[in-house]
Parts: C-alpha cells; structure tokens; sequence
C-alpha cells in the first residue's frame, strides 16, 4: 500500500513537472536546451514509473495466484458412494507435504492428488497422506496408467480406493494381486 501511494505521489510529481516544462518559456539557447533535457528526463521517469506500475500489477496477480490454497482431494468427498484407482507415487506424514509434493507433480504436468490412508480400510490404514496420479474409474485403465508411470516413477502401483476391506494392489498390465485387510 504504501508502494502504491509512493508511485501514485511520483507520477503526479512528473506530470506536474513535465506540464511546467511545456508551457515555460526559454529565455536563451542555453536554457532551452537544460529545457530539453530535463523534458527527456521527466520522460524516462514516466516510463520508468508505468513500468513499474505494470509490474506491481503482475505481482499482484502473481501473488493472488500463488496464495490460492490447493482445493481438497475431490476424492475425500466421493470415495463413501464410489470405488475408483489410484496409482500411488509416494506416501509423507503431514498434509502440508502432500501439498507440497502434489504442487510439484501439477507443474510437471501430471494429474497429481493425495488422501488420507486411514480413511479407507481396502488401504493399508498407515497413518500417511498417500500422493497419487489419477484417480481412474476402472482397473483397466489404471493397469495401463501404472504401466506407462513407471517410467518416471519406478515404485508406482495402482491400487483401489474403497470402503470396503479389500485390498487390489496393481503392478502393471494383468499384474494384480488381491488380499482381504
């Protein structure tokens, strides 16, 4: 704020001076040239004030942007009515690592969420946030997902996300294994 009222106080300063400027009259050659200079001047200063102006303005939006907080797993909601898969990349202890974690996964372009393990009993009922990709609606298509993550995340494996105590654990195309929790 007070930025703002510094830039504000400025550029009402240079318009003032340069207005002056324009309307003075030189009395010699001399003076109408320090005229000239002193016009450039309030000139780049103009400028140099709308530059920034247009850059506070960026921040701002910036700032705006980056302070948004991360919107809650849209799985939290659904998972009581809904089974659906996951394809686990990794497991931390605080919810604010997850965030952070699901942060870096969205801007490599993944579609990256995390959840509370203990919320589901077909999980291991550990007390982690477990990241993950997806979700996917159905175990083929998190059979050839968990294939092609592998690549870049070579312990990743699929697994449902359920109410009930079943556990499918998914390894890659036809690889699944089932155990009762």
């Amino acid at each position: 704020m007070k930025r703002c009222f510094s830039f504000l106080v400025l550029v009402s300063f240079a318009s003032g001076l340069l207005q002056s400027c324009n309307q003075a009259e030189p009395k010699d050659a001399n003076a109408k040239a320090t005229l000239e200079r002193e016009k450039a001047l309030i000139e780049k200063e103009q400028a140099l004030l709308d530059r920034e102006k247009e850059l506070m303005q960026k921040e701002g939006e910036t700032k705006s942007s980056e302070s948004k907080p991360l919107t809650k797993p849209k799985v939290k909601n659904v998972v009581k009515q809904d089974d659906f898969y996951i394809i686990s990349v990794g497991a931390v202890k605080t919810e604010e690592q997850a965030r952070s974690e699901v942060q870096k996964l969205s801007r490599r372009g993944f579609e990256a969420n995390y959840l509370w393990i203990p919320d589901y009993p077909s999980l291991s009922g550990k007390p982690y946030f477990s990241i993950y990709l997806g979700p996917y609606d159905n175990q083929d298509a998190c059979e050839y997902a968990v294939d092609d993550a592998k690549s870049d995340f070579p312990g990743a494996y699929g697994v449902l996300v359920s109410q009930r105590p079943t556990r499918v654990q998914i390894n890659g195309i036809g690889q699944v294994s089932f155990t009762k929790n």
